[in-house]
């Protein structure tokens, strides 16, 4: 007798217990039991029908990346003037095709008038038809009918007698088929459904995620407790509608429950006792996720996002090796702040010598692909990408460690990756979808990379797939999986009256009172309702104790039973065992002691230069641990990738503009000297050479409307700013300070005389503030005819004098610089260079004839004595190592900050118990 299971998992269950049975009558070997499902089945048939045929028509059945490609083909075609998402749109007519196949639905008629979404599909249908005809194609749903046809001819062998198992309600295509096997004399009869049904309860949880969280403890207590369990064939089944929209949570919770100690031995997840049923699909698993990758880059145009992937991923040789140095590199990369970056740009950093992120071997691999992808352009038949894919992510690298007789050979991916039985079953599906590609040559033509990779990557998505693992006793499956199947207990959840019955699905390009006519039961809220009185009634027999759970609230909305459960009695989450559950991190802090140790002090500081300049103060400032954190601990978050200019990088070129022109002038009296059209072309010069200076290593910024906004803005910025010098009383540009040393408030301060590199503006003078070496950079020291010099530092953002006051200061860079000046001081100031902001924001000992420079209320002289002992001690509790959790206004210091995961500062307290105490 053959079997035909309705699902592939019903079909194992059935295998499964024929083999368990073999087992028990002592059997070594034992013929295969006769049990497929109906697809598997009709397929065997026909190319049994086909194989056997002396005459045509030889037709052939579409496989489903086919189909997707000839309606995608016609929808390109025929709706180019439509708006759609054509591979979306090409899915769901292939869905309504099947629904005509499967239902047996006339493609002519008055009905297809009704709208012109169901107008346009039937245009598209008819051409789908007319394809397949002059090519002997047909769909995957037509198998049935054409199988039928075999059968009524006699050109197959058919069994004499069949059992269906698991079928609710058959299709009439498969009413069809089965209707020829009968009328060849082959003997039909159902399997008889469960009927164990002893003991039924519902139970209201506070949500989902809780029912989820109850349904897993009760099934672990059962599998403890239960006698019975300790039998090969026990089973709990778990039930949840729409389990694809939870899987990862559901995994998540009963990991939890059932292997908490599964992330110490994830060589043994083949071996968990829980299994849910639905896959996910190949292109979510990593190793086909880095593969897609891989093939998809174009080595001119990367985005930062997809390096940074590439850059971690383990799946490329030498990972474990150079894990940390690529880590590195990563971070390097973001640094840049751009958007895209080139193979090429990869291939320097990751070569580049007496770096801490030097990746030799992944530099020896991206020359590699980079000579391959050269010849991956132009257009080929799928079949000669597949072989060309392949070639890439098997191509091999040298692995020389020094030693010429060590020199070996690496695939470049997956690389040294461990053959897991879960990964390699992942590989092997890659496998499958490569051969897959091979076999869409006939209805492809030449195609590009992209395009292949394309069709790859859907046929990833849209291929379910799980790695076998062991039988497992507690079963997570959907509704309709679940028929046919018997458990010792079933739990359903989520029964509540928005869910159950679901609402109805009429598919959108078939005629809704066709649909109806025809009585598709989805098409009407009475058939929806009727199919889920049906699954009911069934899954209430399919177990002898069964709990049927609802949320009481789902979101903002409040949820009560179904109607179709109002009947069982209610239990509580006390009469089933289950009410103390606690998660695993709960149980842990419950059976911990907590200690409170008050750790606000690191090392003191040693001897050195510390890195951030004047940034120490201005961190220390405004949190100690900050300070610590970033300058003593690095840790300081990678930059983040933008369009255009980073607000730092305006400012770089800003300061870099101002400082050429300032060297080229000197004085204010050369400034005046220039008429506006010389003023104009001198800064329009210099501003453009640096815009492509900038450029030239930025290659994200060569975009000319870009440049010329840029331009634009720095210009006009720029225009407003010397107006403002012009009216100052006569100065000149001091260069650079000459070393020197000197006592300011008992502290050593040393400084060096440093020129301006052309390149970078990290030069500057070494000084010793509050003992701590630190280097400094004045952005500018004018001399006034006084003999004074007054002290400017040019902002980019927002600034005010204000920022100077107080026991902490939020920017102390100019007092510094006040503090450890070897010269008299007419005043200090900031020089705003913002868009509608252009001004001096300062003050002086008296009035320097400067427009924004106010006179000091406090004599000059003993507010710097002020800065430099608010400076000392900064820098003694900075040298210290205090290092207190302590924003200086919480909120407002910590917006910006990368460092709350770290410190916690919005974390309520821990509050001990008494006993602790």
């Amino acid at each position: 007798m053959m079997i035909i299971a309705a699902t592939e998992r019903l079909a194992r269950a059935r295998q499964q217990e024929y083999d368990w049975h073999q087992q028990e009558l002592g059997r070594q070997t034992w013929p295969t039991a006769p049990v497929k499902t109906l697809n598997a089945w009709m397929s065997e048939l026909w190319e049994e029908g086909m194989y056997l045929r002396s005459d045509p028509p030889f037709l052939r059945p579409l496989r489903s990346a086919e189909e997707q490609i000839i309606w995608e083909n016609i929808l390109r075609s025929q709706a180019r003037h439509l708006p759609l998402d054509v591979s979306a749109t090409a899915e769901l007519a292939r869905n309504s095709w099947k629904l005509l196949c499967d239902w047996r639905l006339p493609l002519e008629g008055t009905d297809w008038n009704s709208s012109e979404d169901s107008r346009t599909f039937q245009k598209w249908a008819l051409e789908f038809r007319a394809r397949c005809d002059r090519n002997g194609w047909f769909a995957a749903a037509e198998l049935s009918k054409h199988v039928a046809r075999l059968v009524n001819e006699g050109q197959v062998e058919i069994p004499q007698e069949l059992e269906l198992c698991g079928f609710l309600e058959p299709t009439p295509a498969q009413e069809q088929f089965f209707e020829a096997l009968r009328k060849r004399g082959t003997r039909i009869q159902e399997t008889p459904l469960p009927n164990h049904a002893e003991k039924s309860f519902r139970l209201s949880a506070s949500d989902t995620f809780r029912e989820i969280r109850v349904a897993a403890e009760w099934a672990r207590r059962i599998l403890q407790n239960d006698p019975e369990a300790e039998r090969r064939s026990f089973r709990i089944g778990i039930i949840l509608p729409g389990i694809g929209n939870l899987r990862s949570h559901v995994e998540r919770v009963f990991s939890e429950v059932f292997h908490p100690q599964a992330w110490l031995h994830p060589e043994q997840d083949s071996k968990r006792l829980f299994n849910i049923s639905l896959g996910l699909p190949a292109g979510d698993y990593p190793i086909i996720q880095s593969a897609l990758q891989i093939l998809s880059i174009d080595p001119r145009e990367i985005p930062i996002e997809e390096a940074s992937r590439l850059l971690l991923s383990p799946f490329l040789p030498g990972f474990s090796e150079e894990r940390t140095s690529r880590a590195l590199l990563d971070v390097a990369l973001r640094n840049r702040g751009e958007q895209y970056v080139t193979l090429r740009d990869l291939i320097y950093l990751a070569k580049k010598e007496s770096s801490l992120h030097q990746c030799p071997l992944l530099a020896s691999l991206f020359v590699a692909w980079q000579a391959q992808y050269s010849d991956l352009g132009g257009r080929k038949k799928p079949s000669g990408w597949a072989e060309a894919l392949s070639q890439l992510l098997q191509s091999k690298i040298q692995d020389n460690d020094g030693d010429a007789s060590t020199k070996s050979q690496r695939i470049s991916w997956p690389g040294t990756w461990q053959s897991v039985s879960a990964e390699y079953q992942t590989y092997s599906v890659w496998e499958e979808l490569v051969s897959a590609l091979v076999e869409l040559d006939g209805v492809c033509g030449s195609i590009t990379r992209q395009r292949a990779v394309t069709i790859l990557r859907r046929m990833a998505s849209s291929k379910l797939f799980q790695p076998e693992r062991d039988p497992a006793p507690v079963q997570i499956l959907g509704v309709l999986e679940a028929m046919g199947l018997s458990f010792d207990y079933l739990w359903m959840i989520g029964m509540h009256d928005d869910a159950w019955p679901p609402p109805c699905e009429p598919a959108p390009f078939v005629p809704i009172g066709l649909q109806r006519r025809k009585e598709l039961w989805r098409s009407t809220p009475e058939g929806m309702l009727q199919h889920a009185q049906t699954l009911a009634d069934r899954l209430l027999k399919s177990a002898p104790t069964i709990v049927v759970s609802h949320p009481r609230r789902e979101g903002d909305a409040d949820r009560r039973v179904s109607p179709l459960f109002t009947e069982l009695p209610e239990v509580s989450e006390e009469d089933l065992g289950v009410s103390t559950i606690e998660s695993l991190g709960e149980r842990i802090q419950r059976s911990s002691k907590m200690e409170f140790i008050e750790d606000h002090q690191g090392l003191p500081f040693g001897e050195g230069k510390v890195r951030g300049g004047t940034s120490l103060f201005k961190l220390q400032a405004a949190c100690p641990f900050r300070a610590f954190a970033e300058l003593r601990l690095g840790a300081t978050a990678p930059g983040i990738a933008q369009p255009g200019l980073a607000a730092q990088d305006r400012g770089r070129l800003m300061h870099r503009v101002l400082d050429i022109l300032w060297r080229q002038l000197r004085t204010q009296a050369a400034l005046r000297a220039l008429s506006e059209q010389e003023e104009a072309d001198l800064v329009r010069g210099i501003v453009r050479e640096e815009l492509d200076r900038l450029t030239s290593f930025r290659g994200g910024l060569r975009n000319e409307r870009f440049l010329c906004v840029e331009q634009a803005r720095l210009e006009k910025i720029i225009g407003e700013w010397l107006a403002l010098e012009r009216e100052r009383t006569p100065f000149t540009v001091l260069e650079q300070e000459k070393r020197q040393d000197v006592t300011v408030g008992g502290i050593d301060i040393s400084g060096t005389n440093a020129d301006v590199d052309e390149n970078e503006r990290e030069a500057g003078q070494d000084v010793t503030v509050a003992g701590i070496d630190i280097r400094i950079q004045e952005d500018r020291v004018d001399l006034l005819e006084g003999g004074e010099r007054f002290i400017l530092d040019y902002k980019t953002g927002g600034c005010r004098v204000s920022l100077w006051d107080g026991e902490r200061p939020d920017d102390p860079q100019l007092p510094i610089y006040a503090v450890v000046a070897d010269s008299p001081i007419a005043g200090i100031s900031f020089g705003s260079l913002m868009m509608g902001d252009v001004k001096f924001k300062g003050i002086a000992n008296q009035d320097i004839g400067n427009k924004g420079v106010k006179v000091s209320k406090e004599p000059l002289p003993e507010l710097i004595g002020h800065w430099r002992e608010t400076l000392n001690a900064l820098g003694r509790d900075y040298k210290a190592g205090h290092a207190i959790v302590d924003p200086k206004i919480p909120g407002q210091t910590c917006r910006y900050c990368n460092l709350t995961t770290f410190c916690r500062v919005g974390s309520p307290p821990v509050k001990s118990s008494q006993k602790d105490e």
